[in-house]
């Protein structure tokens, strides 16, 4: 049923598809192949409506048109687009993005008639969408690169394809034309299809007949509300010449429909107690931050909990519902920050492996300290955590004077405890030298309370946290996990993901040797000076480049120790859907993915642009991370294999003995 708008090779005799798996990207129950990550920066999706969706030639419509005989799923409105997600897993998810439509999206009456919107009036029994291209997503029922596929008209031979990533969709329109120019059908295919190759490669608005359509049914709705939405989207993807309107242009027509269904009353069923009284006069909007997407939410605060409840905008019916969090239950409470703005709260009920947390972004600074006054008021001492440290250690002035009352703090006990043994003068010196890695964890927060680094509750946190690790008491994976933590850091922020160090340097022997001081990497170090030969040419690039008014500060490092290109390259196998957005549409080159832990380790350690840390996933979990359980498609490599799992060191028998060793 999906006609001409499936590429040929799709028509029949398709494989049956591999249901897909859950996790961030995912919600519960019955498998969505619908997600977030499906949406183009900037686009919001605006609901969904049970569908029955039928190709046919426009010249067909309404005769060829037979109710039941098209392919049921759900329609997605969004704000740049219309996605049809069919129940058949090996049928593709479809996306037609407005500045691809050959005209605005038409009605169907029950008298059989396409009219415009405008004349639908109540009469709209079904849509009809009329596109140049349209876009395939997860093919075979599991996420893979996006297919631009140009839509024939009758007649034409075939369908043109090309894959994201694969080049340009004016070379697929280029090679169309040579294929038809060989049989002599290129100039009646320009006609029927409205292309011409030599201006833009989008079509003119065109009388229907003649043209292949869509046609959507929707099954326990009217269309006249969605046609009327649809019509004021084209509108605003389109300039008055016809041709796609200006990013900017798109946001500003489309903000205030966002907005409009971002706002709402507070459904008061969510309450868990009779006697819950409201703490707030209306909802706050905030955001829930979920990886590499974000979806729009109101906030209400109670007298016994934070009520999390999704609102008209981008909460596909496949997304599992936000918690909300009892005061009781709270266990932490995290200050962060989004985009360089002071924003963000995370919210932590739980521990160890039932905890749950929630990352949410306020609309400004005042509304996300409106918050957390009202949370400090019905929480116990210890939960709620004063700015991290990675926020004030952004300012240069309080960081340098931290790290001098440090240095001071240390020098003087260091000097005090040398003058009680009757040390020199010299070597009380050498001692207050001593690195501010050797400073007694009470005198570092010391000194950072001095200077307004840590408020009460993070400094005694940090010391007692640091006491315990010292002690014995808490592992290092726990300490850490909590440092990163207090830096500011969150698995549910792709951006400021937790970051755990090299520990090994050696990937390759047969069996690893823990007590050889080889097998370790010098921590002493930045993941970029271990390599001698790479640091000296660092640093005489430095010495070469311009410095002055209007340049830019030389720099040793080119590039962070963590980003979310970084995180995704590692989580790839376990996380598609995300590197795929990150990548507009398509995974890496095949020979740039994490392929091996010893070949990273060698680009890390040898590479003049590479200087990635690791992830907590090396430290914890099962690994699943390193197989490709999923069975994608991550291309080939030049030597002509597929990837699939990463290769690992000799000494570790699976990748389950992988993270157990590195862990210990």
């Amino acid at each position: 049923p999906l006609g001409r708008w499936l590429p040929p090779s799709r028509r029949k005799g398709r494989p049956r598809p591999r249901r897909a798996g859950s996790g961030m990207y995912s919600g519960g129950g019955k498998a969505s192949r619908f997600s977030l990550d499906l949406l183009d920066e900037g686009e919001h999706h605006l609901g969904e409506l049970q569908a029955e969706w039928q190709t046919v030639p426009g010249k067909s419509v309404p005769d060829g048109l037979k109710s039941g005989s098209g392919n049921s799923g759900k329609l997605h409105l969004t704000t740049a687009g219309v996605f049809f997600e069919p129940e058949r897993l090996a049928d593709p998810v479809l996306k037609v993005a407005f500045v691809h439509m050959r005209r605005p999206v038409a009605a169907l009456t029950d008298a059989g008639e396409v009219v415009d919107h405008a004349e639908a009036g109540g009469r709209a029994s079904a849509l009809v969408l009329q596109a140049a291209m349209v876009t395939h997503m997860m093919a075979h029922g599991r996420p893979s690169p996006y297919r631009d596929v140009i839509v024939d008209a009758p007649g034409a031979a075939g369908t043109a394809g090309v894959a994201r990533g694969s080049g340009d969709i004016r070379k697929a329109v280029k090679a169309k034309l040579q294929e038809l120019r060989e049989t002599g059908m290129a100039a009646g295919w320009l006609r029927s299809a409205g292309l011409d190759a030599s201006k833009q490669w989008w079509p003119p608005a065109a009388p229907l007949r003649g043209r292949t359509a869509a046609v959507v049914r929707l099954a326990h709705a009217s269309a006249t509300e969605p046609l009327a939405l649809l019509a004021r989207l084209f509108s605003a993807a389109h300039a008055a010449d016809g041709s796609p309107a200006a990013p900017d242009a798109v946001a500003t027509a489309t903000q205030a429909l966002v907005a409009e269904r971002w706002r709402g009353e507070f459904d008061r069923s969510l309450l868990s107690g009779f006697s819950e009284r409201l703490v707030l006069t209306e909802p706050m909007l905030v955001l829930v931050v979920e990886g590499t997407s974000v979806r729009r939410c109101r906030l209400m605060l109670s007298d016994a909990a934070i009520y999390l409840q999704p609102s008209g905008v981008d909460n596909p019916s496949g997304a599992a519902p936000p918690p909300s969090f009892p005061y009781s239950r709270l266990t932490r409470v995290w200050r962060r920050r989004r985009f360089m703005r002071e924003t963000g709260l995370e919210l932590v009920s739980g521990s160890g492996q039932s905890a749950v947390a929630v990352l949410l972004e306020a609309g400004s600074v005042g509304e996300r300290e409106q918050l957390v006054a009202e949370i400090a008021q019905r929480v116990p001492d210890g939960v709620l955590m004063g700015e991290s440290l990675l926020f004030r250690a952004g300012r240069r002035a309080p960081h340098d004077a931290a790290t001098g009352a440090a240095a001071a703090a240390a020098g003087e006990a260091a000097a005090a405890a040398g003058a009680a043994a009757g040390a020199s003068a010299a070597e009380s010196a050498s001692a207050a030298a001593a690195s501010l890695a050797d400073v007694p964890s009470q005198l570092l927060s010391q000194a950072l309370r001095q200077v307004g680094w840590l408020d009460e509750a993070l400094a005694r946190t940090v010391v007692s946290r640091c006491r315990q690790w010292q002690e014995g008491g808490i592992s290092t994976h726990e300490y850490l996990t909590f440092l990163n933590a207090a830096a500011g850091r969150s698995r549910l922020d792709l951006g400021q993901y937790p970051v755990f160090p090299w520990v090994l340097a050696d990937y390759a022997s047969e069996k690893l040797d823990l007590k050889a001081p080889a097998a370790f990497r010098d921590l002493s170090k930045p993941i970029g000076a271990l390599s001698p030969s790479r640091i000296a040419s660092l640093r005489e690039r430095v010495k070469h480049m311009p410095a002055g008014e209007g340049e830019e500060a030389p720099f040793l490092y080119g590039t962070h120790y963590s980003t979310p290109g970084y995180v995704l390259y590692f989580r790839v196998r376990e996380l598609p859907e995300g590197h795929i957005r990150l990548q507009s549409g398509k995974f890496d080159n095949a020979d740039r993915m994490f392929l091996s832990v010893a070949a990273t380790w060698e680009g890390v350690l040898n590479h003049s642009a590479d200087f990635k840390e690791l992830t907590p996933e090396f430290y914890s979990g099962d690994g699943r991370f390193l197989r490709n359980s999923r069975g994608l498609d991550l291309g080939l490599l030049q030597a002509g294999e597929s990837v699939g799992d990463v290769e690992l060191p000799p000494w570790c028998r699976s990748p389950r003995d992988f993270v157990r060793r590195m862990r210990e």
